[in-house]
């Protein structure tokens, strides 16, 4: 609820038009600055009561991580900063990857529920009202689980020396198998060539312990994965076996801070009706999103953030970092 009437006449203009209208200077006609909406946002809105305002805040989380978890993760940050590979190490010669996937809506109900899920973990807010459903984040199932009104459209972000590249995979791709893996390392020589046609390329591919990588019991590489890598002339970060590697480490991930960047910004470029948009124009607007990242984003930085995530790990005893 909001005193000054910035939501406006919704039910006739629609949500988008009478935010701009109700924006406007009465007496210019021109926008009013984001500092004057803030200041009407933290005096004249609320939720239940006008004495709590609203307040930008982080959205209520309800997970944690175990204490076995942690000590996982120091244990492997650990282990990786004794390795003693410096910044430009890791920004020269680590390719960063991972077996991503979109699960786009086919029903307009299906898309009003990913909408929902996709809210930002910060919002405006008030202090007694931050447990309302419409305050929190809506189910992230409906983003991971297929049903009868979606479909699972796979990508390979690869990131290294700075920038962000995003592979299509074809339609029937196998997942996160082993022979998921060994198509998605088969399909990095050709970026590599194109990416750096005359110097030399990185070759050591940094992955999740994620199943078609690696065993999830003992740890050891898959032998299809191990044979792509071959075949592609690189080596796995962990060698062959990644048993020290914990399976909770999403925010100390280099490609997965990339990843992040990616889905918000294909977020912020949803088209109208989503489940209309086809196969082809997914991936169109995908790629246009990821060269968005590069010009947006400092993914050179972020190239070189390793070992410091590391050293916060550690720092942190296992708690999550908040990359």
């Amino acid at each position: 609820m909001c005193r000054g009437g910035l939501r406006g006449p919704v039910g006739r203009l629609g949500e988008k038009e009478a935010l701009s209208q109700a924006t406007l200077n009465a007496a210019t006609g021109e926008p009013v600055t984001k500092r004057r909406i803030y200041d009407v946002l933290r005096t004249d809105c609320y939720d239940k009561d006008p004495t709590v305002p609203w307040k930008n805040q982080t959205r209520l989380q309800r997970s944690a991580l175990p204490d076995p978890v942690k000590e996982k993760r120091v244990e492997w940050a650990t282990h990786l900063l004794a390795l003693e590979h410096t910044v430009v190490w890791y920004h020269d010669n680590v390719i960063w990857a991972d077996l991503c996937n979109t699960v786009v809506p086919r029903s307009a109900k299906k898309a009003a529920e990913q909408a929902l899920a996709r809210k930002g973990g910060r919002g405006w807010v008030s202090d007694d009202a931050r447990e309302w459903g419409r305050n929190l984040k809506g189910s992230q199932e409906c983003l991971k689980q297929n049903s009868w009104d979606t479909v699972r459209l796979w990508w390979v972000p690869i990131l290294t020396r700075g920038k962000l590249h995003v592979e299509a995979l074809p339609e029937g791709f196998p997942g996160e198998t082993p022979e998921g893996a060994a198509i998605m390392t088969e399909k990095l020589p050709g970026v590599l060539a194109r990416r750096f046609p005359n110097e030399s390329k990185p070759k050591v591919l940094f992955t999740d312990r994620g199943r078609g990588f690696f065993n999830a019991r003992n740890g050891n590489v898959t032998p299809k994965f191990k044979a792509s890598l071959e075949q592609a002339g690189l080596r796995a970060f962990q060698g062959e076996n990644a048993l020290v590697q914990s399976g909770t480490i999403g925010d100390v991930l280099l490609h997965e801070t990339a990843v992040s960047w990616l889905r918000y910004l294909m977020g912020q470029t949803t088209p109208a009706a989503p489940w209309t948009e086809s196969r082809e124009a997914y991936y169109t607007r995908l790629r246009a999103q990821c060269q968005k990242v590069n010009e947006k984003y400092d993914v050179d930085a972020l190239c070189r953030e390793f070992p410091s995530r590391l050293r916060d790990v550690v720092a942190k005893k296992g708690e999550k970092i908040g990359k």
